[in-house]
């Protein structure tokens, strides 16, 4: 889990956003080009599915 969190928090950082969604918002308002975030943009996406995934089976222990 804090393997996940440590990576969505670096992609978070290097730009400037929470959320897959937030990132996707400045490719559409062009604040970054598409390419430059093309990877980027499956990797946080593929993370946060596996960070909810791993919150759903933390919560099913409780």
């Amino acid at each position: 889990m804090r393997l996940v969190e440590s990576q969505l928090l670096k992609l978070a950082q290097e730009y400037g956003v929470q959320t897959v969604v937030e990132l996707d918002e400045l490719v559409q308002n062009g604040h970054i080009h598409e390419a430059e975030a093309f990877e980027d943009y499956f990797e946080s996406d593929h993370l946060e599915a596996e960070r909810d995934a791993l919150l759903e089976s933390l919560g099913e222990l409780a």
